[in-house]
C-alpha cells in the first residue's frame, strides 16, 4: 500500500518571519530531480556556522517518506541559487542538494525537456533562457559555477 506525505510546495513553506537571516551559497551542483516535490539541501554541504546562523525554522515541521524511511525536518535554509535566484530548500542529515522540476515546471513556469535520443536533457526558466545542465550516470545536474 501507498502512503502519500502532504507538504507545501518550496516557495510557500512558511519559516518564522522573525529568523530570517540571510541567503547561503549554493551547493556546487544541484540534482534536477522530478521525484521530489520540494527543494532540499544536506547539513553535510555547510558549516555549522552557516547552519546555526542562516537556518530558518519552518512554521510546521515535514515529514518527507523517503527511500530511507520517514524523515522529519524542521528547518529550511534560504539559498541564492546563480542561475535560479532565491530558493528555500528544507535541510536533511546525509541528503544531496535536489531541486523540484514538477514545481518549477508546474507553479513557475519553468521547461524540462530530454528528447529521444539526447545526451542531456534541457532546462529553460520561464523567459525561457536555457539553464546550464550537465548529466553523470544518466542523472541531470545543475552546476552552480
Amino acid at each position: 500500500m501507498s502512503r502519500h506525505t502532504s507538504y507545501r510546495a518550496p516557495d510557500s513553506i512558511p519559516a518564522v518571519p522573525s529568523k530570517l537571516k540571510g541567503t547561503a551559497a549554493p551547493p556546487a551542483k544541484w540534482i534536477v530531480d522530478t521525484g521530489t516535490g520540494i527543494d532540499i539541501v544536506g547539513s553535510q554541504d555547510y558549516d555549522e556556522n552557516t547552519l546555526e546562523d542562516q537556518q530558518v525554522p519552518l512554521a510546521n515541521p515535514l515529514t518527507l517518506d523517503t527511500a530511507g524511511g520517514d524523515v522529519i525536518v524542521k528547518k529550511c535554509l534560504p539559498v541564492k541559487s546563480n542561475h535560479i535566484g532565491q530558493v528555500r530548500p528544507v535541510v536533511c542529515d546525509n541528503s544531496p542538494p535536489a531541486l523540484s522540476v514538477g514545481y518549477r515546471c508546474a507553479m513557475q513556469g519553468f521547461g524540462f525537456y530530454w528528447w529521444p535520443w539526447q545526451p542531456k536533457p534541457q532546462f529553460v526558466d520561464r523567459a525561457g533562457k536555457e539553464l546550464p545542465i550537465m548529466v553523470q550516470h544518466w542523472v541531470p545536474l545543475m552546476p552552480e559555477d
